[in-house]
């Protein structure tokens, strides 16, 4: 994949509740300080307004290995309900269901640099040419539902104490 200039001077990308430190090597040998700001952490709502006011996502869900369990971030449903493009790196799950099903997202495997890569030119190619992505799946969206889910698990309490009593 060639490199882009335009998308060089571009992208802006914010890490914020992220520490200093773990990506500095990185980002030094490519470059990249004049395009990432480390934002600290910072109040939920004010992470919420970085979320809204972003062209697009990004998650990291770094897997573990030795675990059979599979584990999701609130945050992966955070960035479900603002209804943006999503990068997730991680390893095809649940999370990938999830993104795929709604049609927001992509997950690509952490180590796969030129998948990484490919995602971020296509999400910025959408992005400078005004593209709109595919229609996100409102019903399936709405099963993630903090009212919807206390619902069910209060249905769920309900039987409980019908079949004890």
């Amino acid at each position: 994949m060639h490199e882009d200039d335009g998308i060089r001077r571009r992208l802006r990308v914010n890490f914020v509740g992220t520490k200093r430190g773990k990506y500095d090597a990185f980002i030094t040998e490519n470059h990249l300080e004049a395009h990432i700001r480390y934002i600290g952490y910072v109040r939920h709502q004010t992470g919420l307004r970085y979320l809204a006011e972003s062209a697009a996502s990004f998650l990291c869900q770094i897997p573990v290995y030795e675990s059979a369990t599979t584990k999701l971030f609130g945050k992966l449903f955070e960035y479900v309900y603002m209804r943006k493009p999503i990068l997730a790196l991680t390893l095809p799950r649940l999370t990938r269901e999830i993104l795929s099903r709604s049609r927001l997202g992509t997950t690509v495997d952490p180590n796969d640099h030129v998948g990484i890569k490919k995602v971020i030119y296509e999400l910025y190619g959408r992005w400078s040419e005004r593209r709109p992505g595919p229609a996100v799946d409102e019903a399936y969206i709405g099963t993630f539902d903090r009212v919807r889910r206390a619902k069910v698990l209060a249905g769920l309490f309900d039987r409980l104490v019908e079949v004890r009593a």
